[in-house]
């Protein structure tokens, strides 16, 4: 939990738990039990699940080395991005105060920070916590989408998490294009090479580029750049209350322990390893090897080639197919949605705050009942959890057109099959949510299956949250040998908080608790990942560490010398020192390979001869177009030989369609002279607009442009 939680109310004020909560007389059961296993089963799609298969198998031996749930980092990967996002935007302020704006006096700001212990630890934090911040983004995603939180009423929440991922993108290019140096420098030719290559205006972008060079504008450029990064924070803030607009109790920071661990190492990271300064931005000269940050500059190299679009086509082709994920067919009916019978409701109102995305809420009652609320569904934001039902003692609520009773009918029903094809044998009856049946109980739906001398008889629910205290008791009512409850570690529900409300409710933590005449009776409960399924069936599971409510019952009962305390429900123990150094391990190990990653070499241009700057602007207004119809060409000359043209129409000259100009020309290091002609395809016209001579040395970029007066006697013979 988090520091700034509290435990949730169990009734509204106004509710009398004695009598809203009391049971009403039962009416006349259904004639047959329902399947309501294949009803209520959540719409998931094989590549789903076989994710999840994956996913669980590389996150076992990570669970193996904590062997403590709630230390489990990778269950607080949504927290854990809202706890990074505070401390970037916190560095960030701090960096802001130092920072300037202009080629020189930006990069000059950044050599001031990296001068004081302060500011360079701040700066590497900044820089470190941004690529984490990215990494737990993903991987939070990633979890998601394998548990199917991506459809029905939760689009929004996905659609946001998909828009924030890319203005984290955005953020970090915007960033390390902010420190004016030859990263800065890279990427400014990547953009323009982008421009020229796919848009109509990338060679007047280019010779805007070089006209800002030589002015006293430079700041304008860094300025818009500052206020492009600062308004994609803004806009990650917005959407970030977005992102957790339906839900009824957002979880935005995780518990004091990770805030400690996390800030703690981020900052002994940037203490022991500061990001450093590479070389200032040289406008005159092509950049050379650079630190990549693969992180958020994955797309440099390719961007910097001969075919620089593919990459941001197969990055907005993931962006799109994100964004339409929650509208793909998972196969198979709609889920059903919440039902309430408002004559069976007694107004307790346990369901409306039980429901993790607000699909129930209160009125008041203008029936003439005797009690104060009743209960309205909103079919609109239910994402068929079930969680309500597993709180509503009176039965008032259903998942689609199934009957409130149809639960325990159906348990009845297999119970009842199972005794009579093994009269000898006692029945374990267990209770498991979907993912658990999906993956290592999947061999156990099938019946007939026995352990340990017992017939096993697993039913498999949305969540375990369903799972009403009483369908639990009558079970054993109806003569199970024992009931199990399997269900997903803490922090790891896919309906956020099933488990807490089935744990709480068996411990008699919270409304509606196990009846206290059961509690040393059979029950047992198990918080596994799905994968670990069969091993807590069989029994074999270790104890876990876990933190409260998790690790001890509220009314332990006192357990047999040398035996299990009656019961089996608590099934952690406290948390020992050494589950938090495994846990701070690992994120220390992930932290160390990410800035280790930053610091990738990345020579962007091999081959580090001379580049000459072509640039014309404004064409058109510069010479009078002669009265011809063959094509003119635009042509740089080295020592008299063509080394580059771009041919055009005269008409489209003299009309306008020919705004700018912009090309880089690699040529070979040595003495030359330059010149830029305008010539006809007969070469019968020319007129000579720029001509130069240089000594080039190697990654030297020589511009070659015609002045700035206007040239108005036409083309010569």
């Amino acid at each position: 939990m988090s520091i700034f939680s509290k435990k949730p109310p169990e009734i509204l004020p106004g509710v009398d738990p004695d009598t809203d909560c009391a049971p009403a007389p039962e009416g006349p059961a259904p004639a047959a039990a329902v399947d309501v296993v294949s009803a209520w089963r959540p719409r998931r799609t094989r590549f789903e699940r076989w994710l999840e298969k994956l996913a669980l198998a590389v996150e076992a031996p990570l669970q193996r080395w904590i062997a403590a749930p709630q230390l489990n980092p990778l269950y607080y990967t949504g927290t854990l991005a809202v706890l990074l996002l505070g401390i970037v935007a916190a560095t960030g302020v701090y960096l802001f105060f130092f920072y300037s704006y202009g080629f020189q006096e930006s990069y000059r700001s950044i050599t001031i920070v990296e001068g004081l212990l302060t500011g360079r630890t701040v700066r590497a934090v900044h820089r470190y916590a941004s690529g984490a911040l990215l990494i737990t983004s993903l991987i939070h995603a990633f979890r998601l989408y394998f548990q199917s939180r991506a459809r029905g009423p939760r689009w929004l929440a996905w659609v946001s998490g998909v828009v924030m991922a890319v203005f984290i993108l955005l953020a970090g290019i915007t960033g390390s294009w902010l420190v004016m140096d030859q990263r800065a420098q890279l990427i400014t030719d990547a953009v323009l090479n982008l421009a020229v290559a796919y848009t109509s205006f990338g060679e007047a972008l280019g010779n805007a580029w070089i006209a800002v060079q030589t002015s006293p504008l430079g700041w304008v450029v860094v300025a818009v750049v500052f206020v492009v990064h600062f308004v994609l924070f803004l806009a990650l803030a917005g959407f970030l209350w977005i992102h957790v607009l339906r839900l009824s109790r957002p979880r935005l920071l995780p518990a004091i322990y990770w805030m400690a661990a996390a800030s703690g190492l981020l900052i002994v990271a940037g203490a022991l390893l500061p990001v450093g300064l590479l070389p200032p931005l040289d406008l005159a000269r092509l950049p050379g090897a650079v630190n990549l940050d693969p992180l958020y500059l994955f797309w440099l190299p390719a961007s910097l080639g001969g075919q620089p679009g593919w990459v941001w086509v197969l990055v907005l082709a993931v962006v799109v197919a994100g964004l339409v994920i929650p509208w793909l067919p998972a196969g198979g009916p709609p889920a059903p949605r919440i039902q309430v019978s408002a004559e069976r409701c007694t107004g307790c109102t346990k369901c409306a705050i039980d429901c993790p995305y607000q699909a129930i809420r209160m009125v008041e009652r203008t029936d003439g009942r005797r009690h104060k609320y009743v209960a309205v569904a909103r079919p609109e934001l239910c994402v068929a959890c079930g969680l309500c039902l597993g709180s509503c003692d009176v039965l008032a609520l259903s998942l689609g057109e199934q009957p409130p009773e149809a639960l325990q009918l159906l348990t009845a029903q297999r119970l009842a099959q199972a005794r009579a094809s093994a009269p000898e044998r006692p029945v374990k009856v267990v209770f498991t949510c979907e993912r658990h049946a999906a993956q290592g109980g999947r061999a156990f739906l099938d019946a007939g299956q026995v352990l340990n001398g017992q017939s096993v008889v697993v039913i498999p629910l949305p969540c375990v949250g369903t799972l009403h205290p009483n369908v639990v008791t009558k079970t054993l009512d109806l003569g199970a040998a024992e009931v199990q409850v399997v269900g997903c570690p803490p922090e790891d529900c896919a309906q956020r908080e099933g488990n807490t409300w089935a744990h709480s409710r068996l411990t008699r933590q919270r409304l509606p608790r196990l009846k206290r005449a059961y509690l040393g009776a059979p029950i047992h409960s198990a918080w596994v990942p799905p994968q670990a399924f069969a091993e807590a069936v069989r029994g074999g599971a270790p104890p876990l560490a876990g933190d409260l409510p998790w690790a001890l019952p509220a009314e332990p009962a006192a357990p047999a010398a040398g035996g299990p305390r009656p019961g089996g429900l608590a099934v952690f123990t406290a948390m020992q020192p050494r589950h938090y150094a495994a846990a701070f391990g690992f994120l220390a190990i992930v932290l160390g390979a990410q800035v280790f990653a930053t610091r990738l070499p990345l020579q962007p241009y091999p081959l580090t001869g001379p580049l000459a700057e072509v640039a014309v602007s404004d064409l058109a207004r510069r010479v009078v177009v002669p009265t011809t119809d063959d094509p003119l060409r635009l042509v740089l000359e080295m020592d008299g030989t063509a080394v580059w043209a771009q041919s055009f129409q005269p008409c489209d000259l003299a009309v306008g369609r020919v705004p700018a100009v912009f090309a880089r020309v690699p040529v070979p290091a040595g003495p030359h002279a330059f010149a830029l002609r305008l010539v006809t395809s007969d070469e019968r016209y020319q007129l000579t607009l720029a001509e130069s001579a240089a000594e080039l040395q190697a990654g030297q970029i020589l511009s070659v442009r015609p002045d700035d007066l206007y040239i108005d006697d036409g083309l010569r013979q």
